[in-house]
């Protein structure tokens, strides 16, 4: 049990290591984004049929900015590895739940004295709902009729609604606490919905304006492969029908690529939208939303002085991770095409 409590608190205090850093520090470390005209240039020149023997201006705009993404991703690990200790002072001199030892203390206990102590909080947890624990031995064995299972129900209810508070003055920044969950759900969900939002208009966008032409074009090019352009030995005499079937093909070929490149010309300024819109709001209102957790979070520590509440810069940066990962998506605007 020492071992595994050992495990979960250096799990704990290694998160607030890393979290102690200012999230406006981080997030200023990001790259801007390849721009629209960039992006639109690379699609078409990468694409383009190799019988254009296109040039391609920016072989490595994807490799160059996802590089400097990750350096400017490890900069922000060293940030917050350097601001980590403060943090991991706050907590090691914290109090456990309701034990009056901190933090610093209980990883120095003994087996024995973690399982004594765990009991003894069961018990005092049990007594204030007005169970014991030979209660919790019956209700975890099931050995108790549905008559008593509510009647232990009921005297629970009771007992919550009877039982004096402690530490009054909290209670209502621990409800202040409690309510930033559904808002915090709710933002990350709006976050996340930007890039699905634009795959799917920009799927709508293909299958309303784009996807008959590039079909109509894919059917002219099996026409000139069927016309025997490039699957098989021809003879001199039927060379003029064979030039004309490649001239077909490869013009068909060209007009669909110049189709394609149609579309994404409108698709990728969406796309880049779309990741720019998620960044801002992770940026603007989800960071606002964590400042505002975390200075709930550091008063109750400050009243409470419980290592419940020591992590409080954790929540800001939460809010930069979340920034850190939407530029990982910037090359992914190819996979509008794969329903």
């Amino acid at each position: 049990m020492k071992k595994i409590m050992s495990i979960a608190l250096l799990l704990t205090l290694s998160v607030a290591a890393s979290a102690q850093t200012t999230a406006e520090r981080i997030i200023a470390l990001m790259p801007a984004l390849p721009s629209d005209s960039a992006m639109i240039r690379y699609q078409k020149e990468t694409t383009a049929p190799s019988s254009m023997q296109m040039e391609v201006t920016e072989p490595d705009l994807y490799i160059d900015f996802l590089e400097a993404l990750k350096e400017a991703q490890e900069k922000a690990q060293e940030l917050m590895e350097q601001e980590g200790g403060s943090m991991l002072g706050k907590a090691m001199g914290s109090q456990v739940g309701e034990t009056g030892l901190t933090v610093s203390q209980v990883q120095g206990m003994s087996e024995s004295q973690l399982e004594q102590m765990a009991r003894s909080q069961v018990a005092n947890k049990l007594s204030s709902l007005g169970l014991s624990m030979s209660d919790l031995a019956k209700l975890g064995d099931g050995d108790v009729s549905d008559e008593q299972a509510m009647a232990l129900a009921a005297k629970m209810a009771a007992n919550r609604k009877t039982a004096p508070k402690a530490g009054g003055n909290t209670s209502k920044y621990v409800q202040q606490l409690a309510a930033f969950g559904p808002r915090e759900l709710a933002l990350q969900e709006k976050i996340r919905q930007q890039p699905d939002q634009a795959m799917k208009a920009g799927r709508e966008l293909y299958s309303r304006d784009f996807r008959a032409r590039v079909e109509a074009c894919e059917a002219t090019m099996k026409e000139a492969m069927k016309e025997g352009a490039f699957s098989e030995k021809y003879a001199k005499e039927q060379e003029p029908a064979v030039k004309a079937a490649e001239k077909k093909f490869y013009a068909a070929e060209k007009k669909k690529w110049e189709t394609e490149c149609e579309f994404y010309a409108k698709f990728i300024p969406m796309w880049r939208n779309a990741l720019l819109t998620a960044m801002n709001l992770c940026k603007k209102d989800y960071l606002t939303l964590m400042n505002e957790k975390k200075q709930v979070t550091d008063t109750l520590h400050s009243l409470t002085q419980s290592a419940e509440y020591a992590l409080g810069a954790v929540y800001p940066a939460q809010a930069a991770s979340l920034y850190l990962e939407q530029p990982d998506e910037i090359d992914q605007y190819a996979n509008v095409l794969e329903e």
